[in-house]
């Protein structure tokens, strides 16, 4: 009665709980019955275009925990330095995520998403030597078939991509040759790593689906029997990380103990121990089986 307002609002609801309402009049008119449901204190639902670490861009306000669902109806950036956490991510109204180099996602379901990463060029100076090289991994979760001069724009321009071979698997070499002389789709298994260089400047782009975090992944060709033959590499396998956000190898997929392996060095030019420390998203790390 008395009121003049188009809205108003309703107070002490309960989360997670369907209500019917409609509007009576004093002189006995009535609207139709309609009805809602209020969101759960575990639900987030991203509403703005822009980046998942702009509070306003949510309701309820304010970016999701790792324990909260998430309900995507606008599209959402990831941007480089910051980790999104949330538990399952719905997508809705063909919108999607973009995570950009840096950034990182940790979920637990399959999702489609555009992940990225920046490659920094060797120059043209340094043509025929070693440096500039990077361990790279792709992060879908099945393998993909790079064709030259597709989108992942992993394959234009000048560069160098390797795929590793124990010892034997290859005519004895241990690298197979994807170059620019290749000119067939190279299968980027899930879980593996590959050695890739590029002349220029230049940001790779996968977009499917991406696995989530719920449990571990078991990483290719890591169980094997360990050849008698003696030869070098044979229990050498170059690994990839398969998530969108840091992993750590380990023996154990809770407490177990780091386990040392193998990264590029910052010159692109060799590689360095590392026990311990994180393997980023789309980075590739040599780990020795042992025997």
């Amino acid at each position: 009665e008395n009121i003049a307002a188009t809205t108003y609002d309703l107070t002490n609801l309960t989360a997670g709980t369907e209500y019917e309402v409609k509007v009576q009049a004093a002189c006995g008119e009535e609207s139709e019955v309609v009805s809602f449901t209020t969101l759960s204190l575990n639900h987030k639902i991203f509403v703005n275009e822009g980046y998942w670490n702009n509070d306003s861009n949510w309701i309820p306000y304010g970016a999701p925990t790792i324990d909260q669902d998430v309900e995507l109806r606008a599209d959402v950036t990831i941007p480089n330095g910051y980790l999104a956490t949330a538990n399952q991510i719905e997508e809705t109204w063909e919108h999607g995520i973009t995570i950009e180099d840096g950034g990182q996602l940790y979920h637990t379901n399959y999702l489609l998403a555009t992940v990225k990463k920046h490659v920094g060029g060797y120059g043209q100076e340094n043509q025929g030597t070693n440096n500039g090289y990077i361990l790279l991994a792709q992060p879908i979760q099945y393998t993909v078939s790079v064709e030259p001069n597709d989108e992942s724009n992993i394959r234009t321009g000048v560069y160098d991509f390797y795929a590793w071979s124990r010892l034997g698997d290859n005519e004895g070499k241990e690298w197979i040759n994807y170059g620019a002389s290749n000119t067939s789709g190279l299968p980027m298994d899930e879980g593996k790593g590959y050695l890739y260089a590029s002349q220029e400047d230049r940001e790779l782009t996968f977009l499917a689906n991406i696995r989530g975090n719920a449990g571990a992944y078991p990483i290719n060709n890591m169980e094997y029997t360990v050849p008698t033959s003696g030869a070098m590499f044979t229990a050498w396998n170059l690994i990839g990380n398969s998530f969108a956000c840091n992993v750590y190898l380990t023996n154990d997929r809770t407490n177990g103990s780091a386990l040392p392996f193998y990264k590029m060095n910052a010159e692109g030019n060799g590689f360095e121990a590392a026990i311990g420390t994180t393997i980023a998203p789309m980075e590739g790390v040599f780990y020795e089986k042992p025997a």
